[in-house]
């Protein structure tokens, strides 16, 4: 016989109505629900959205739905300091909602294409979970014509507290007009972009706003948002702007057109192979203002190819449209900072469920970590939903959880043969474009240093090459540069040719005075410079036996040498791991003390008593 469970515990933050409806439910054995509403909600705002742009996605997932043409999402700023608040607004000229499924829509379970295929949702809990992810009540208004809006209201304070058993929705409210709130923002200029030339306003004038609203839409309302991933809306518009363009690229090739703060989309291609996509214009720019010549604009599509995958749930099968590219060989010479502004470095498998993708990163089987091959080329996988199962798309469409068999079949439909391919070519890129480099000046540790930099999890700052006193300055202090660390036999073109190519720089000084480095950052230039002291013992019996001994190729007596009696000693790799452990140290110094003036006093001591310590040790007589 099972005793019954007379104890019970709940959280300090459980709210009156919960609490009462749980006590209530226990103590008097009542019929229990299948949800209780005060807790229900309540946990919905932690379904976990990696980002605020994932919780926007959902909203724009339903006006796409709603046969949209016109998606606009608003990141609102009001108050000052401590008194700040955040905003977001989800606007849409879809067909809109009638009232019986406008009130149907905000409740949970409640959407009215439930397991629809045909379409992105499928759950009905996208809207509530997503709104509730960013603030504590939100408001839908739709409309079918104008001035006739309807309002429907979820506020999680009310449902909280209430302490019915079954808790229902408000039935929406008709109104005339949208709140004042709303159309403030729909008819302002945001904060943020700060130039009001680039902000093309919804509503421009005070008389006829229907005919800017048009006759049917939905309105998404969070005010006061407490969940947002960044604090400013500057960061929130830039890290949804550069998402949402690629996540919703093929829409946007459709026909819709989505802004953000008043600002339109320029759809982003992950994979370049859009001649209309954003990244032809950041070619134009490096045309206009920097001098380069881009003869190739787009990528090579390399394999194009339908594979049938089975879902092992309906028994069906389905096609999957898979797609391998390679990028231009000339983007290899572009500027680094460039590519990485384009989107070269955020590679991986883009994955689309239908034409929105869910998924851009590493896929064990077709693409490898750190890879610096990985940027090169691309890969494109897109299935229709019936095959969610075997893809792992998760409810709120952040990630999927391929299955080794989707993976194993799609390698083997051609696609392995087809990326060592790819590999072999990009390596032979790799080779030939270092074969032209001029690499006796710069060394192996300053380049190394280079092309790690894009993986950095740290950003240091980027010189401003916006505008013509930016250029000017970069121009000058490169010059500078060219002038004190110019090698020997080395012109002062060659020095500025050189410089340009790299962001580490290296010298050797002889100072008794000095530590035994010297670190900076030239801000103008983008460039970490460190110095080497040739006068610390370090140096002399570390450092400086290590090159001689390299350009001797005796082999020391503690290393074997090979059968054929040619081992040469090469401790290039030695020399470069110290000038690395040098450079991570001096960057890792600069990108803590930008902003602190203290933080480098304490750096500045640190290195020179480290140094002294170091001194003492070395040059302490042994035995």
């Amino acid at each position: 016989m099972v005793e019954k469970n007379s104890a019970h515990t709940f959280g300090g933050n459980v709210s009156p109505g919960a609490r009462s409806v749980l006590n209530r439910v226990i103590k008097e054995d009542k019929k229990v629900p299948v949800f209780i509403a005060q807790t229900m909600a309540e946990s919905m705002r932690d379904l976990g959205y990696n980002n605020t742009t994932s919780a926007i996605c959902e909203l724009a997932d339903n006006a796409i739905q709603a046969d949209a043409t016109e998606i606009r999402v608003y990141f609102n700023e009001r108050g000052r300091g401590k008194k700040k608040e955040l905003d977001v607004l989800v606007y849409d000229n879809g067909t809109g909602m009638a009232p019986n499924f406008l009130q149907l829509s905000a409740a949970f379970g409640g959407g009215t294409r439930y397991n629809d295929r045909n379409n992105i949702g499928r759950y009905g809990v996208g809207m509530k979970s997503s709104c509730l992810g960013m603030g504590p009540a939100f408001y839908v208004y739709s409309w079918q014509e104008p001035e006739a809006v309807y309002c429907q209201t979820f506020d999680l304070d009310e449902i909280r507290n209430s302490k019915l058993n079954v808790v229902y929705l408000d039935p929406p409210t008709l109104q005339s007009d949208l709140d004042d709130e709303v159309l403030r923002v729909l008819s302002s200029y945001m904060r943020y972009p700060t130039d009001k030339e680039n902000q093309e306003r919804l509503i421009d004038g005070e008389y006829e706003i229907w005919d800017d609203l048009g006759d049917s839409g939905t309105v998404v309302y969070i005010p006061d948002c407490d969940r947002l991933s960044y604090k400013l809306s500057k960061t929130l518009v830039d890290h949804a702007t550069k998402d949402m363009a690629r996540i919703y690229r093929k829409f946007m090739s459709q026909g819709i057109d989505i802004y953000i703060n008043n600002r339109p989309l320029i759809r982003s291609d992950p994979l370049f192979l859009d001649g209309k996509a954003k990244h032809i214009r950041d070619l134009d720019r490096l045309e206009d203002e920097e001098g380069y010549e881009v003869n190739e604009t787009v990528a090579r599509d390399f394999l194009s190819k339908e594979v049938l995958i089975h879902n092992t749930l309906s028994g069906q099968t389905h096609p999957v449209n898979v797609r391998l590219v390679l990028l231009p060989p000339e983007w290899h010479d572009l500027p680094r900072k460039r590519l990485k502004g384009m989107g070269v470095f955020d590679h991986g498998v883009s994955v689309l469920r239908g034409d929105r993708e869910v998924y851009l990163g590493h896929i064990k089987g077709l693409t490898q970590r750190r890879d610096s091959r990985g940027p090169w080329h691309r890969m494109e996988i897109q299935f229709p939903a019936d095959l969610d199962e075997e893809f792992g798309v998760t409810v709120n469409k952040q990630g999927i959880r391929i299955s080794e068999e989707v993976v194993k079949k799609i390698i083997a439909s051609g696609f392995k043969e087809a990326l060592n391919q790819v590999r072999e070519e990009i390596k032979k890129r790799q080779a030939e474009r270092n074969v032209k480099k001029n690499t006796a000046k710069i060394s192996e540790a300053e380049r190394r240093a280079t092309d790690a930099e894009v993986f950095q999890t740290t950003i240091l700052p980027e010189p401003d090459l916006s505008s013509p006193e930016g250029r000017e300055k970069y121009k000058e202090h490169l010059e500078v540069l060219a002038s004190e660390y110019r090698q020997e036999d080395e012109s002062l073109d060659e020095a500025k040719e050189r410089i340009e190519k790299i962001r580490f720089l290296t010298k050797m000084i002889h100072n008794e005075d000095m530590p035994f480095y010297r670190m900076d950052y030239n801000v103008q230039t983008g460039k970490v410079l460190l110095k080497i002291n040739t006068a610390h013992p370090f140096y002399s019996q570390v450092y400086e036996p290590l090159i001689k001994l390299n350009r001797s190729g005796i082999v020391p007596d503690n290393l074997e040498e090979s059968d054929n009696d040619e081992t040469v000693f090469d401790a290039t790799q030695i020399i470069s791991g110290l000038q690395m452990m040098l450079f991570a140290l001096a960057r890792t110094q600069v990108s803590m003390q930008i902003n602190d003036q203290e933080l480098e006093k304490v750096f500045v001591k640190l290195r020179q008593q480290w140094s002294i310590n170091l001194d003492t040790l070395l040059s302490t007589p042994v035995g």
